[in-house]
């Protein structure tokens, strides 16, 4: 831990010193995000968390060839490391938009919780990071006709989440091993959706259709036992998705929907078929303060309801300075998440967060398995 110490500092002077830039290239340019961060117990004099991370995106673009992206990670939080966090090649025609590569599809208008979001598995092991969707390979078509957009997806292969093992940080499992049922790997188990989407001056809209794979597994009751170790097998299961979504502005006033309906595969017993829902505001009561509140409900056939309300402030102190108020408040066990972070732009390109989580609830509710693990954060982010 005193060489990571060392090496954040190291890392924390450099970015201080080191000048906004954007280095181009004929057609290419490179920009990215240097970020420091330091988590510590609450409850505990601990250090939890020292991490640097970088990011570089390069992008290349003709009119004749379209876009090529590619995103890279260097992280030292698991072992230095190096990701390849997406890749893709836009091709442009008159009226359709090709995406060929490893990439994000993001559908739904909610803030946050998408029930119509279902390509991009979740790294589980960060799970309340700002961006924790893995990429996956894909192919997608956008289609624009009038106001009108047609969105057509096809996943060749299955991508799993990044689990959390039994017994760390964010896992809700005491013990044992995580062996999960993953899909064969058989184009006949690719995955596929379609979405319209109508954008107009009185209220923007979608439905869509999802057939794949469900990117939250299916735990079994209990775990298997080998030897005196606990095996946990969560299975992966084809799920069809019918959703929609609604934006409807106002004046100052955003109000969103979101809604899906799942239906499981006919022969897997450890999923009915359930239905997710959103319904949310967002809005400026003056012009320093932006809040958005949402209703959020989950409803699996013979099992008890799920209802949240998040919310979120955020308050401009100055055009430097901002503090925000993030929570969720769970209305069936009174479990919720606190999150203040005060935000300082310290110069042109750099800044410096300092936040709190806290968690509260009965043992075994959402936030409750948390209750015992509250932390405070500073990361310090450098963009160039």
């Amino acid at each position: 831990m005193p060489k990571k110490m060392i090496l954040i500092l190291t890392v924390t002077i450099l970015i201080l010193a080191f000048p906004t830039m954007k280095v181009g290239a004929g057609d290419l340019t490179i920009e990215g995000e240097l970020t420091s961060r330091l988590e510590g117990s609450l409850s505990e004099s601990e250090l939890l968390l020292l991490s640097n991370h970088l990011k570089l995106n390069l992008n290349h673009y003709r009119p004749e060839a379209g876009l090529t992206t590619a995103t890279l990670e260097i992280s030292d939080q698991r072992g230095t490391k190096l990701s390849l966090k997406e890749a893709y090649v836009e091709l442009y025609y008159a009226a359709t938009d090709l995406t060929i590569g490893k990439q994000r599809i993001a559908w739904g208008k909610a803030d946050g919780i998408n029930p119509t979001d279902n390509f991009n598995p979740q790294d589980q092991t960060q799970p309340f990071a700002d961006d924790n969707k893995l990429r996956v390979p894909a192919v997608r078509a956008r289609h624009y006709s009038g106001d009108w957009i047609f969105d057509l997806v096809w996943v060749p292969a299955f991508t799993s989440p990044v689990f959390a093992a039994p017994g760390e940080r964010w896992s809700v499992l005491p013990s044992g091993r995580i062996k999960p049922v993953y899909p064969e790997d058989k184009l006949k188990h690719s995955e596929y959706g379609v979405r319209a989407s109508r954008w107009t001056p009185a209220v923007d809209f979608s439905v869509s259709y999802f057939n794949g794979y469900s990117k939250d597994p299916a735990f079994p009751p209990d775990p298997k036992r080998d030897g005196g170790d606990y095996i946990w097998q969560p299975e992966f299961y084809r799920v069809n998705v019918l959703g929609g979504d609604f934006s409807k502005d106002f004046g100052s006033f955003v109000l969103r929907g979101e809604g899906a309906y799942f239906k499981p595969e006919e022969n897997f017993q450890l999923k009915n078929p359930s239905y997710q829902c959103v319904l949310g505001v967002d809005f400026n009561l003056i012009n320093q303060l932006y809040i958005n509140t949402q209703y959020y409900r989950e409803q699996e056939a013979e099992r008890e309801a799920i209802n949240m309300i998040t919310g979120s402030a955020q308050y401009e102190v100055t055009p430097f300075q901002s503090f925000e108020l993030n929570g969720s408040y769970g209305l069936d066990h009174q479990d919720y998440v606190l999150n203040p972070v005060y935000i300082v732009d310290v110069v042109d390109g750099l800044s410096l967060s300092l936040g709190l989580y806290f968690f509260a609830g009965d043992e075994g509710t959402l936030f409750g398995s948390f209750a015992e693990k509250d932390y405070y954060y500073l990361q310090l982010n450098k963009s160039f």
